[in-house]
């Protein structure tokens, strides 16, 4: 009987502590590069979010610049500096910040995962150095005011295509059923729009009529700088329209 008592309590210890072992390396390792990849994606929604403060801000830096209402222009110039520098300081922050040096670093996160932010956010910069070009003093005549609605309108093609890309990553998530469903399907129809309105801003009768402007000394750079803006967002959409799911989670059923 005691035999059996003591077996029985052996028993009972062997399996306790087999309850409260630590897992083993293989599982630890799995979940420190979930946790990895979900910090990755957290670093993209704020590098959309970074682009589209640029956007907006620009946006109102060159309504101020318009001259039409000089008590409301001060402060809304002011407003769009300030958006400006705070969405680049956002996206300088989420690539080469701490975090990204050590996801990077640590091998958790998917290399190709790393590369994308980093392509990602470079893009995003470089949208950013040629908006600074902009010298809304200079946009008084019909041509640079034409030009300058059209940097308007790119500018929210980018922040459309940045808002979709960020509701598709979370719909992915799988965490909310219905709605996931829902927020996926309104993410790609955003960027779906984003492009068609790209396509009718450069393809349509401004751009294939730019002669009319006349290439002068004052219309000249402002037409190079919206090409190459508009270079930048193209880029920049198809980007966005690539950015990875979280590969630990499964992606909503339609």
């Amino acid at each position: 009987m005691k035999r059996r008592l003591v077996a029985l309590c052996v028993g009972i210890l062997v399996s306790l502590s087999l309850v409260m072992s630590p897992p083993c390396l293989g599982e630890v390792r799995h979940g420190d590069a979930d946790a990895a990849e979900m910090e990755m994606h957290h670093l993209h929604i704020l590098l959309n979010h970074g682009i589209a403060m640029v956007t907006e801000g620009s946006n109102l830096v060159m309504l101020a610049g318009m001259g039409a209402a000089p008590a409301l222009d001060r402060p809304t110039l002011r407003h769009g500096q300030m958006m400006i520098a705070n969405g680049r300081e956002l996206i300088r922050r989420s690539i080469e910040g701490p975090e990204m040096a050590s996801l990077s670093k640590s091998g958790h996160a998917a290399s190709p995962l790393v590369r994308y932010s980093r392509e990602l956010g470079e893009a995003m910069l470089a949208y950013l150095k040629h908006l600074e070009k902009l010298d809304v003093d200079r946009m008084s005549s019909r041509q640079t005011m034409t030009l300058q609605r059209m940097i308007v309108i790119l500018n929210h093609v980018l922040e459309m295509a940045s808002e979709g890309a960020s509701m598709i990553m979370l719909a992915r998530m799988g965490m909310a059923g219905e709605v996931d469903r829902f927020s996926l399907g309104h993410g790609e129809k955003i960027i779906s729009h984003a492009r068609q309105l790209y396509r009718e801003t450069m393809d349509g009768e401004v751009m294939k009529n730019l002669r009319e402007f006349g290439v002068t000394r004052e219309t000249g750079p402002m037409i190079t700088l919206t090409r190459d803006l508009a270079e930048d967002v193209s880029k920049l959409i198809e980007l966005l329209a690539r950015m990875p799911p979280p590969a630990s989670m499964a992606p909503p059923s339609r």
